[in-house]
């Protein structure tokens, strides 16, 4: 018996069900490969973003990293650089205790 005749043979319910799990098969590997290309952007953003990271945290350094977290909006590693530059300098301009503004952004 090959294919054809067991297709023929399941009815309609079991065709039902053999459809089913094709179109979900179908709609697994789809999510793979858009979670594939997804994964891959934002490594490639985070890799790209991360030498201008590397350096002393200075006004103009910091600056830049808060841009770099608007310029890669993919990049994990930009967004929580820029979030915790924002949240120090934002506590620090506002009269606050720098060393608790440390801890709340470590």
């Amino acid at each position: 018996m090959n294919f054809i005749e067991l297709l023929r043979h399941v009815g309609i319910f079991g065709g039902a069900v053999i459809v089913s799990l094709a179109l979900l098969s179908v709609f697994s590997v789809a999510m793979i490969i858009d979670k594939h290309r997804r994964f891959s952007s934002t490594t490639r953003e985070s890799k790209s973003s991360s030498p201008s990271s590397k350096s002393s945290f200075t006004g103009v350094m910091s600056r830049n990293l808060v841009e770099a977290g608007r310029l890669h909006p993919n990049s994990h590693v930009a967004q929580v650089v820029s979030a915790g530059i924002i949240e120090y300098d934002g506590v620090g301009q506002s009269g606050g205790d720098p060393t608790a503004s440390l801890e709340l952004v470590n």
